[in-house]
């Protein structure tokens, strides 16, 4: 996820996938990240996407706990940086998948 962007990707982003690069500010992660959640719907089933979106839902957004992020980032020693940058990726995966749904 965190390398998308430099994983053949990067003519998408300047060109048909532009506009993301300049909503994240040009931030090529985020960007690409967002990419990846597209073309996860993309190629998706309905009924895998669904599973998908139901798992993101829950481990994004105001709670208690974030058990994806947390095993995402265990043994990582800087812990709480990780935490809130992993959070942020998710939430972008989330929000790229988001954006071929409603579209």
């Amino acid at each position: 996820m965190k390398n998308y962007e430099v994983a053949g990707n990067e003519e998408r982003l300047y060109g048909q996938a532009l506009s993301l690069l300049e909503e994240e500010d040009f931030d090529t992660r985020l960007a690409g990240i967002r990419l990846l959640g597209m073309d996860i719907a993309k190629i998706s089933d309905p009924q895998t996407l669904k599973a998908v979106k139901e798992i993101l839902e829950g481990e994004t957004g105001e709670q208690s706990r974030y058990r994806l992020v947390e095993d995402m980032v265990s043994g990582i020693s800087m812990y709480s940086d990780q935490f809130d940058e992993i959070l942020n990726y998710i939430e972008k995966l989330k929000e790229g998948i988001s954006e071929v749904l409603h579209n």
